[in-house]
């Protein structure tokens, strides 16, 4: 079940789903509000509209299927409409702005397991075009073992037709550190299981001779500050 905003949800039988649209109650709950949640505009209660997505599928073969980690992403980052007021028919205004534009180069695409987090301007690292650029494998380990969960490899410089990459430097998911300084705590534990690959810290070597190529395992994400200069 996907909705378009944060619900409360639960499955009191099997076979049950039960979604929470609206919570508004006639008297207090005794829950430390002091009053009821009985919200209201214009004089009536308050209605909640909404949209649900049901997907039905065998269990075990809804990320196989690709389409339960896809619509998500798809309903969150839905299409967004913007209006202008304008007296240009769509044929005048088509000639005269630029209303497409993709910094990947023509014919590549992104894997669909791939996902673009962050992409911005960076001036805190004090070179005047570093962008903050952060990358997301969207799969689970073993949603999809065979193929949407494996590792993924992908060059940097083929997200930017338009520039060329001067350094890359990998740091924390907060921006604030570089991954090669960061120390982190020890912990006296016990482990019973050897970690896998997937556990173990990694950073491989950042090379432009391969297209400063980088690897995104199952669930992972990673940061990192480019230094871009435009190609002549």
């Amino acid at each position: 079940m996907l909705t378009d905003r944060s619900q409360g949800g639960t499955s009191m039988n099997d076979g049950d789903m039960e979604i929470m649209v609206h919570r508004r109650l006639l008297y207090d709950d005794a829950f430390g509000v002091g009053e009821p949640l009985n919200e209201s505009a214009y004089g009536q209660g308050l209605v909640v509209r909404g949209k649900h997505w049901l997907q039905y599928e065998i269990n075990g073969e809804a990320a196989a299927s690709v389409r339960h980690r896809l619509k998500a992403q798809e309903v969150f980052m839905d299409t967004q409409l913007t209006f202008v007021p304008t007296s240009l028919t769509f044929e005048q205004w088509q000639s005269q702005f630029l209303m497409e534009y993709s910094t990947l180069p023509s014919g590549y695409n992104l894997l669909p397991n791939i996902h673009i987090l962050t992409l911005e301007q960076w001036p805190e690292h004090g070179h005047p075009n570093a962008v903050l650029l952060r990358l997301e494998h969207i799969f689970e380990a073993d949603e999809d073992p065979q193929r949407m969960s494996r590792p993924v490899e992908l060059q940097l410089e083929r997200l930017f037709k338009a520039f060329d990459i001067g350094q890359v430097e990998e740091v924390t998911l907060g921006a604030n550190l570089a991954l090669d300084k960061l120390d982190r705590l020890e912990w006296n534990s016990v482990v019973n299981e050897v970690p896998t690959p997937q556990d173990v810290h990694h950073q491989e070597p950042l090379n432009p001779q391969n297209g400063w190529t980088v690897t995104l395992r199952a669930f992972e994400i990673r940061t990192f500050i480019l230094n871009l200069s435009p190609k002549l």
